[in-house]
């Protein structure tokens, strides 16, 4: 709703997560900032985050798996966005816990593009993060996440250090845990990677039964 139900309206709240301020635009219909049946694996993140390490954030939003990557002691986190404004919401998210954020690690474009971009020129991480949209429009045509979820991770893979770790995420209701992990998985190999599952993640406490969030963690030789 346009309004709120209970109390007066707000352009800008601030929230807490775990302790960790995020900027909250109430108004925002469906794009408020925070996707809070993610919490579980924002907190993931920041507890499993390469300690001096790197992290490739895919698809970053407000960059919340990005921020919790720098607070747990990532060295450099890089946060990919096709969308500007997106991108500089986060980086007012890491201004509010303290940290720089340079213009260099909050790159615009479309997520496939960069993939390609940072393999060419050597780059790897030791983290990657996959949290794609269901169906998407972009440069590359249409993107539908039970269809195409293999070609991403086999991207990713190919800017995944030796002994990284993949996080691939899925908000699609429609497919199912065991569709998603085989589509991983499936890429992971046509990139030549030897990779084992690590654990499974879910919506957590916060959304009793739910099903659609769906995540799992890879490690690659």
């Amino acid at each position: 709703p346009p309004e709120p139900v209970w109390g007066e309206a707000r352009p800008e709240v601030t929230a807490l997560e775990a302790g960790v301020p995020f900027l909250i635009r109430p108004g925002g219909d469906l794009s408020t900032g925070l996707f809070t049946d993610a919490r579980p694996l924002r907190a993931w993140v920041r507890a499993h985050a390469p300690g001096g390490g790197r992290v490739l954030n895919t698809f970053a939003y407000t960059c919340g798996f990005g921020l919790s990557a720098a607070l747990g002691g990532a060295a450099t986190v890089k946060n990919v966005d096709l969308s500007r404004k997106v991108l500089a919401w986060g980086q007012q998210n890491y201004a509010l816990s303290g940290l720089a954020a340079p213009d260099a690690d909050f790159l615009y474009g479309d997520v496939f593009e960069w993939l390609g971009r940072l393999r060419r020129r050597g780059d790897r991480f030791d983290l990657v993060v996959l949290d794609p949209p269901s169906f998407a429009r972009g440069k590359a045509g249409i993107w539908r996440a039970e269809r195409d979820y293999a070609r991403l991770s086999a991207l990713a893979a190919q800017v995944t250090a030796p002994g990284g770790q993949v996080l691939a995420v899925t908000n699609h209701a429609g497919l199912s845990s065991p569709a998603f992990e085989r589509m991983v998985a499936a890429g992971l190999a046509e990139a030549g990677r030897q990779a084992r599952p690590l654990t499974r993640l879910g919506a957590g406490e916060d959304y009793p039964g739910a099903t659609h969030l769906k995540a799992g963690v890879w490690a690659l030789d």
